[in-house]
């Protein structure tokens, strides 16, 4: 018996998506890096202990924030969030 089958594959399209209505789904620019293990669980250590917990990506703004600025290149009016 032959079995017929929908040669679609993965998730249903939603049509209400960012994608579906030609929106950029990116809105702030974004970068990605490597990093040393070690450096990675000492950021996770100190997720772990903070409370209420922030996200990585916050943790990683402010440490960046605060690098740049301590070596004398501080935020301008436009990079105010």
């Amino acid at each position: 018996m032959l079995a017929l089958m929908s040669t679609r594959r993965g998730r249903p399209k939603n049509p209400d998506s960012k994608r579906s209505k030609g929106g950029d789904r990116h809105t702030k620019p974004r970068k990605s890096f490597h990093a040393p293990e070690s450096l990675l669980r000492r950021l996770d250590a100190y997720r772990a202990a903070t409370r209420p917990t922030p996200d990585e990506s916050e943790c990683i703004r402010t440490a960046l924030d605060e690098f740049l600025t301590s070596r004398g290149f501080p935020a301008g009016p436009k990079d105010a969030d």
